[in-house]
């Protein structure tokens, strides 16, 4: 998963930002949006054989097995990473008054999207993505999904 800078970690995360892909790892973006139909374990058999072809005719059971634990990796580090996002002070806090009691921006309150920090997102919140992002890099593309 690590070799030539992580390609095989990229090109999976790029196969889960397939819309097809997303709807059985996620769930639907939208109530009217039909199901796939297929199982996550159809998915990830599907996504295996697309990453390591060269090696899937061998085990494509334990290959199955391991992309579904890096997947589940990966979700795992992601959330550590979000909770620390949502940490009053941290970052992301919705429960916070919009404004402070003398009627500022509250700092304690924003939101960073999915393609990361704006220009009127707070420096203590940019710096904290920044320290993210430098330890975990997957966490932009994850964000967006």
């Amino acid at each position: 998963w690590s070799d030539n800078n992580s390609k095989k970690t990229w090109q999976f995360i790029g196969e889960m930002e397939h819309v097809g892909n997303f709807k059985v790892l996620f769930g639907k973006t939208d109530k009217k949006d039909n199901t796939s139909g297929e199982t996550r374990a159809g998915l990830f058999k599907r996504i295996t054989e697309v990453l390591w072809l060269e090696y899937f005719a061998i085990d494509p059971m334990t290959l199955r097995d391991r992309t579904k634990n890096k997947y589940d990796s990966l979700v795992k580090k992601y959330k550590a990473q979000v909770a620390r996002l949502q940490q009053t002070g941290g970052g992301v806090n919705p429960n916070e008054p919009e404004e402070d009691e003398y009627g500022f921006p509250n700092p304690n309150r924003y939101w960073i999207a999915e393609d990361g920090p704006k220009e009127d997102t707070p420096a203590h919140a940019k710096n904290l993505w920044d320290d993210i992002t430098q330890k975990f890099e997957f966490f932009p593309r994850l964000h967006r999904l």
